[in-house]
């Protein structure tokens, strides 16, 4: 195995039009330079995006993140044929989409309804949550 990891950067962020409806998300990948000489014929950075004709600046913040998520777990099914430690760091400025992976979504599942939607401990609906499922 390969003692250093392979680090991955993954940058997410989103922006809204002028009357703050219509998003767009993106994720920005760069992997740190390494020594695994196999992985050097691969690109070294690319951007993904979604747009999101009727979304908000926060569905466009948690679909950044989503989208940041998947490709981890993309790039990790894919780098383990090389048996190699793998990091993945992913940045968001969305305080909002932050709580919610780690700290809220906990709670939404454990309120999950039978109809399987996830809501906070007072019943309400959590926001976005397609994106977090």
């Amino acid at each position: 195995m390969n003692i250093k990891p392979i680090i991955y950067d993954l940058f997410c962020d989103a922006s809204v039009g002028p009357n703050l409806r219509g998003s767009c998300a993106g994720c920005l990948v760069i992997r740190r330079p390494c020594t695994l000489k196999d992985i050097s014929q691969f690109p070294d950075h690319m951007f993904h995006y979604c747009i999101i004709p009727d979304g908000t600046n926060n569905a466009g913040e948690s679909t950044a993140v989503a989208m940041a998520t998947s490709i981890a777990i993309d790039l990790y099914h894919f780098m383990s044929k090389y048996n190699c430690y793998i990091v993945f760091n992913i940045f968001s400025d969305s305080l909002i989409t932050i709580n919610a992976v780690r700290n809220w979504m906990v709670g939404w599942i454990k309120n999950m309804g039978k109809d399987g939607i996830l809501r906070s401990s007072s019943g309400s609906v959590a926001a976005n949550q397609d994106k977090f499922k």
